[in-house]
């Protein structure tokens, strides 16, 4: 969570699919993930991701993501994307995202009312459960979900994860023993890399519809 130019990212920036808490939404200092996003070999953008801890159980996540494709010169594809979310432990308890995907915009807000979650896409209003988990790859927890809530458009997803076995993966010019983890859903499949010592979220790659390969890469 590209026909023409567009094609070569199709299906794969709508992102939070683009997720998790055991430790990643324990008490303490802000936590940053921050990856280089590639096509292929090609560095084409960020994704940032900040986790900044309050009282009760409860978090603050700021994500910031810009992407850009070029193709002869010409920039074929762009994507912006912002969010904050408010968690409480495992629950999503409020969400503002705005998105601009290659020109088209989306706008997602929520929050928990009582005992449900209410969601407004722009186009139309849902309520969902009063424990409803986004695409937060930041939090391992997320493995044991089978719905997960679209951040960009709002739409909330099945999904399914299977265990892939364990792989050295290189961060930082070191490599380091992961467990990899493969999302499933209608949307798109996504590989996931968590580091064996402590769970912490490593990488991801996905295939686009025309077979080229995204890559998070840790910064």
């Amino acid at each position: 969570m590209i026909r023409a130019h567009a094609h070569i990212l199709s299906g794969l920036f709508l992102f939070s699919l683009v997720l998790l808490g055991s430790q990643a939404i324990a008490a303490g200092p802000v936590q940053e993930w921050r990856f280089k996003v590639y096509l292929d070999d090609k560095w084409i953008g960020y994704h940032n991701f900040r986790l900044t801890p309050r009282d009760n159980g409860r978090h603050t996540l700021d994500i910031d993501a810009s992407f850009d494709v070029k193709f002869l010169f010409i920039n074929a594809y762009s994507y912006r994307h912002q969010n904050t979310e408010q968690w409480q432990r495992q629950c999503l308890r409020s969400i503002r995202s705005r998105t601009d995907d290659n020109g088209k915009r989306f706008d997602v807000t929520g929050s928990t009312i009582g005992s449900r979650f209410h969601l407004d896409n722009g186009s139309e209003r849902t309520t969902l459960s009063d424990c409803v988990m986004t695409f937060a790859y930041w939090d391992p927890a997320i493995l044991g979900a089978d719905r997960l809530l679209n951040a960009q458009t709002g739409e909330y997803v099945d999904v399914t994860f299977i265990p892939m076995g364990r792989d050295l993966i290189a961060v930082r010019d070191q490599n380091i023993a992961a467990n990899r983890y493969r999302l499933i859903s209608d949307q798109a499949v996504i590989d996931l890399w968590y580091a064996e010592s402590n769970s912490r979220w490593l990488a991801l790659q996905s295939t686009t519809d025309s077979g080229r390969k995204l890559r998070y890469l840790m910064d």
